[in-house]
């Protein structure tokens, strides 16, 4: 589905600005950073975040549930603080396909637009880099050593040993350890404890016996035998480097991956995954920038404002446990400067859902019940609902229909564009294309 594979990309931009608001909040408050991991766990902040966004938002299918349909109106309320107002258009109003769009936009030649070719392929090469930076970053966040047992204990060697102390023929107290590492020569222990381990094996054992000084001015201690018994472990040894092997694709708890063939797979289909949305992302633009809009219609605009309100005013409270305002404040934008940006927001999505729409009515496309039907088994099945008629309740009729305009809306633009190599598009063409995309996040 279009918005399905746009949020794709949609949800590593969003991660920008919440990256942005979390270092100035961890610089005010101080926070303390948390541990870093490399599991590619479709937890890592990938599936509680990635579950929760896609679940919610995948299909673009707004949630204006089944009340909605029976009502045929929708209401989205405003979420600044300082109101209560609630404006309220009719579902006519706020679904680009139920338009008469010709007094809304002139669409332009969407037909041969060019999108950039991008490689949609990881090479056998890219693959086992690939594979050896998730070893070497598991490496420095959980480091493993060898463990060295056949050669003596040398001097600057990191040991593992068993001690306990014996002082006038009883244990000291807090005199002994057990599986501690001493770095010989470094000082650690006092003078001689070290340099006793040189030339001890792993597996046996030495003592050590130094006479004590007088401590604190007492001479209880002063003269005294104490012996240290120590046994060497082991030695350790280069850091190890884990294997890329099947055990180690377990480790990284992704859903329906747990070997090293599957995991290629899994990265070789989100290749293609993010060159499709890219494709889409930049026919769009286009076909949006060679269109004219004649007019915004205000409840499609102000639905999609108030969806991108939303979405950061909960996202702020969810994982910063702050206020809209204090959160936008921690990114360096004015809470002015981020309502124009909601609104540049709902302004160019509702240009993209006219766009869309238009393109499936000039090439004269009948969406019949008949191929609703269809989409929405498709629909349902690749969101994991039960039934369609769980979807459909979830999300709404009207919404799922001008997701489906939508998607045969790029589906024709897709069909008739041509993709050039990146060196051949032209600079100030890319500039243009840029300019294009007001907003670097959608919010679902």
């Amino acid at each position: 589905m279009l918005k399905l594979l746009r949020r794709i990309l949609c949800i590593c931009c969003a991660a920008a600005l919440c990256g942005c608001a979390n270092s100035g909040a961890q610089s005010s408050a101080e926070e303390t950073q948390a541990s870093e991991s490399i599991l590619v766990s479709e937890s890592e902040t990938a599936q509680t975040e990635e579950t929760e966004t896609e679940t919610a938002s995948e299909t673009d299918t707004e949630t204006e549930s089944s009340e909605e349909t029976e009502s045929e109106t929708e209401s989205v309320s405003e979420t600044e603080s300082d109101t209560e107002e609630q404006i309220t258009y009719s579902s006519d109003e706020i679904y680009a396909y139920k338009l008469d769009l010709s007094r809304y936009v002139v669409l332009g030649e969407y037909r041969g637009l060019e999108y950039t070719l991008i490689q949609d392929t990881i090479s056998d090469e890219e693959m086992q880099a690939i594979e050896r930076s998730y070893t070497e970053q598991y490496a420095e966040n959980y480091p493993q050593y060898a463990i060295v047992t056949d050669r003596a204990a040398e001097y600057g060697d990191t040991v593992n040993i068993d001690y306990a102390a014996v002082l006038n023929g009883e244990p000291v107290e807090n005199g002994s350890g057990v599986s501690c590492e001493v770095v010989i020569g470094s000082g650690t222990f006092m003078e001689g404890f070290e340099e006793s381990i040189i030339g001890v094996m792993p597996g046996e054992s030495c003592e050590f016996t130094a006479t004590l000084p007088g401590i604190g001015g007492s001479e209880q201690s002063e003269g005294k035998k104490i012996t240290y018994s120590i046994t060497v472990n082991y030695i350790k040894g280069e850091q190890v480097i884990p294997e890329f092997d099947d055990d180690f694709v377990a480790l990284m708890d992704i859903s329906g991956v747990s070997t090293v063939s599957e995991f290629e797979a899994y990265l070789r289909q989100k290749k293609l995954e993010e060159a499709e949305s890219s494709k889409q992302s930049e026919l769009l633009a286009e076909a949006a920038a060679v269109s004219e809009i004649l007019e915004y219609p205000s409840g499609i605009v102000y639905r999609y404002t108030q969806k991108y309100l939303n979405y950061y005013s909960q996202a702020a409270e969810y994982y910063y446990g702050l206020d809209l305002e204090t959160y936008i404040s921690l990114t360096g934008m004015t809470m002015e400067e981020f309502q124009n940006k909601a609104a540049q927001y709902g302004r160019q999505q509702t240009a993209y859902d006219m766009v869309l729409c238009a393109v499936v009515e000039a090439e004269g496309i009948d969406v019949t019940w008949e191929l609703i039907a269809e989409r929405e088994a498709e629909y349902s099945q690749s969101l994991g609902f039960i039934d369609v008629e769980t979807f459909e309740a979830y999300y709404g009729l009207d919404a799922i229909i001008e997701d489906i305009y939508e998607d045969l809306g790029i589906e024709v633009i897709e069909q008739y564009a041509v993709g050039v190599e990146m060196d051949r598009v032209d600079e100030t063409e890319e500039t243009e294309l840029l300019d294009t995309e007001l907003l670097d996040t959608e919010p679902d």
